[in-house]
């Protein structure tokens, strides 16, 4: 259809909208589930398979997930392959579309507590996006953090 959905109504598709969507689609880029299915098993065969990174806003909080979630590993796979993303709206109440699009790429690395031989590496602060570290060393060398 010439429409997408949004929480306030109905927005117009416009024509670009709709050729980047058809080729998005062309190129293999969007995958489509059957109504009903269960759609985080689709997105990680897509990750698995194709050793991509997946945008979405799904939390996974599907209920025959939780098995997994318990899993430290798959937690640890799962925060490397989702890319999540924001809309800004401007401040004028007139226009109801997003002005910019904000993507939360996945972190380098893991944000947990990491152990490296007599050190241990803490994250700390409201956002742990930023790169904030506390480094504690038990009977190190001075100097190894």
């Amino acid at each position: 259809p010439n429409r997408a959905r949004r929480n306030s109504g109905i927005v117009r598709v416009t024509p670009e909208d709709d050729r980047l969507r058809r080729k998005w689609f062309r190129d293999g880029h969007v995958w489509v589930c059957p109504d009903r299915a269960e759609d985080d098993w689709y997105w990680m065969l897509l990750a698995l398979i194709r050793n991509v990174r997946v945008l979405t806003m799904d939390g996974m909080r599907d209920h025959k997930l939780r098995l997994f979630q318990r899993s430290s590993h798959f937690s640890r796979w799962k925060a490397q392959q989702m890319v999540c993303y924001d809309f800004v709206y401007p401040d004028t109440p007139e226009r109801a579309l997003p002005t910019e699009v904000l993507l939360k790429e996945p972190p380098a690395y893991s944000i947990e507590i990491q152990q490296h031989g007599h050190r241990w590496h803490l994250p700390y602060g409201d956002d742990h996006q930023q790169g904030s570290w506390l480094c504690l060393s038990l009977n190190a060398p001075q100097g190894e953090c």
